[in-house]
């Protein structure tokens, strides 16, 4: 299916805006909490799968519902779930963090 001008420019609308959020979140990860990327990174993921399965289903209900807006061209709300994913993201992290130095696994 090939795309209008109006669909494709909301498209790259919604494309440069969950660009924007990674971009944040990559900084504030690397600053905040730069022990939650050793290794391959799978380490936060394995985590949260293990310690809350409900984050885990909220954040990939999240992911589904922000994907969906963008497809169907509703910046708006896409917008929106995006700031929600990206918030619940920064929990996940800080969560992990945490777990790390309750461990004793942070220098």
């Amino acid at each position: 299916m090939t795309m209008t001008t109006e669909e494709r420019a909301m498209s790259d609308k919604c494309k440069a805006e969950y660009a924007l959020m990674l971009n944040r979140l990559d900084a504030v990860i690397r600053e905040k909490w730069p022990e939650t990327l050793t290794g391959d990174g799978s380490g936060v993921w394995v985590w949260l799968r293990e310690s809350s399965i409900e984050t885990m289903q909220k954040l990939t209900s999240l992911r589904k519902r922000l994907e969906e807006a963008w497809g169907n061209g509703m910046f708006a709300e896409m917008k929106e779930l995006t700031l929600q994913w990206g918030k619940l993201t920064l929990e996940i992290f800080r969560g992990y963090s945490g777990y790390l130095k309750q461990r004793g696994e942070t220098p």
